[in-house]
């Protein structure tokens, strides 16, 4: 069962990703701060590359996939945190994409600003035997999937 914590955290950050359109100077600054943050080197994507192209390809529904200014793909909490943070102190909008299996535009990312991909964000499974439930991290996706 998710932790009241974690529902709270992410409650705050769709609020805040809705606070509003920013200039496209304050989204390419935030942009630019992110792709200068060193922790998250090599994982900001920019609409001319190939990583960016490859993510959007990657979209369940295509009235989904969205073209955001830049994309960030943080694969840890620490660097999650600093793409908060660069993206708050700059009131740039931002929306967030989990696995990618919403089917209507707005459901996985925003256009005009930027996008928190979870895409490689990996997190602990949780279970609990008693009560039968498990948590699952944000990039999970549901599906068949063979053993191995």
């Amino acid at each position: 069962m998710p932790s009241p914590r974690a529902n709270m955290t992410v409650g705050a950050l769709l609020a805040l990703g809705g606070a509003g359109m920013a200039s496209m100077s304050c989204v390419s600054r935030c942009c630019l701060d992110l792709k200068n943050a060193p922790s998250l080197e090599g994982k900001v994507y920019f609409p001319d590359s190939e990583a960016y192209e490859a993510r959007l390809q990657t979209y369940w529904s295509v009235s989904a996939a969205l073209e955001p200014w830049c994309m960030v793909q943080p694969s840890t909490a620490e660097e999650v945190s600093v793409a908060i943070r660069t993206i708050v102190a700059g009131d740039c909008p931002f929306g967030i994409r989990g696995g990618g299996h919403g089917a209507h535009a707005l459901s996985n990312g925003v256009e005009h600003g930027i996008t928190i991909d979870f895409g490689t964000l990996k997190l602990p499974v949780y279970l609990d035997h008693k009560y039968r439930v498990f948590e699952r991290s944000l990039s999970d996706r549901f599906g068949c999937h063979q053993a191995r």
